[in-house]
């Protein structure tokens, strides 16, 4: 299937889970909305704030026929346990994959695991840039913009597990490039 295809499927799929769900628990959650721009290792994710399913088309293209039965009744079953029992039930916050999504998917004639099992590998990862260069006596550290601007407040700095000395602040990845 070609990706307007798969979308298509998608669309009707998650329509196909709410009806079902409309009609099995007497309710009448709207249709949630759907976004197709998930990336990385996330098969699918729910979000109760905009009542939307997102969908990785990677995993989606890759595992269609099990990425329509399973992942996206998981997703619409969030939204029902979001619909049906609210955040907070009886005091205590409703747990993501707790007994009520459970009781909800086992309803819905699904298996209530937590994880896929999908291949991975051709799926798009976030890279954490390491630009900023700190050297102690053994080696070149590098760190992420995060790391870089603690380290500039911090007045203990950080130190070499390997060596244990102090680690000093050479420069950033151009810059270090230059010099070495």
């Amino acid at each position: 299937m070609n990706n307007s295809e798969l979308r298509a499927k998608v669309i009707e799929t998650v329509a196909f889970y709410t009806d079902l769900g409309n009609e099995t628990f007497k309710t009448n959650m709207a249709t949630p909305n759907i976004d197709f721009s998930l990336k990385g290792r996330v098969g699918g994710k729910y979000s109760p704030r905009e009542h939307m399913v997102k969908v990785n088309m990677i995993l989606l293209a890759e595992n269609a026929e099990d990425y329509l039965e399973s992942t996206i009744p998981h997703e619409v079953a969030h939204g029902f346990q979001r619909h049906i029992y609210g955040q907070y039930q009886h005091g205590r916050r409703i747990m993501p994959h707790g007994y009520e999504w459970k009781r909800i998917m086992l309803t819905l004639g699904k298996n209530p695991k937590r994880t896929h099992s999908y291949d991975v590998s051709n799926a798009t990862q976030r890279t954490v840039a390491r630009e900023f260069a700190y050297r102690c006596h053994c080696k070149t550290h590098m760190f992420t913009i995060i790391r870089h601007r603690r380290a500039q407040k911090s007045q203990a700095g950080y130190r070499c597990k390997r060596c244990g000395h102090s680690l000093s602040y050479v420069g950033n990845k151009m810059a270090v490039a230059t010099v070495a």
